[in-house]
């Protein structure tokens, strides 16, 4: 599973979340720090979309949650790694291959 992220600096909690929780094994962060949206825009491969949202420039998550509802990608907004874990747990069954 590929994984990006958007916003912070420091996401190794924010990966190891989504090791344990999803089995995710690729990764892609983009800081979002700066006023002009990421000019990269969304890899083909991405299965999902996790904005840290304390971190992150409006414009850019606006941005990047049009492209994502645009192609029919998951994506989580959060505001830390406990929370990415909650959120996770309550959305279960979108990343569970054995539910039809």
């Amino acid at each position: 599973m590929s994984v990006l992220v958007v916003g912070g600096d420091k996401v190794n909690s924010i990966k190891e979340v989504l090791k344990e929780e999803l089995g995710a094994d690729r990764f892609i962060h983009y800081t979002a720090r700066n006023k002009k949206p990421n000019k990269n825009g969304i890899p083909k491969r991405v299965d999902l979309m996790v904005f840290l949202v304390d971190y992150l420039n409006h414009d850019i998550m606006k941005k990047f949650k049009n492209i994502a509802k645009r192609r029919g990608l998951p994506f989580i907004t959060t505001h830390s790694a406990s929370h990415l874990k909650e959120c996770l747990g309550k959305m279960r069954f979108i990343f569970d291959p054995n539910v039809s």
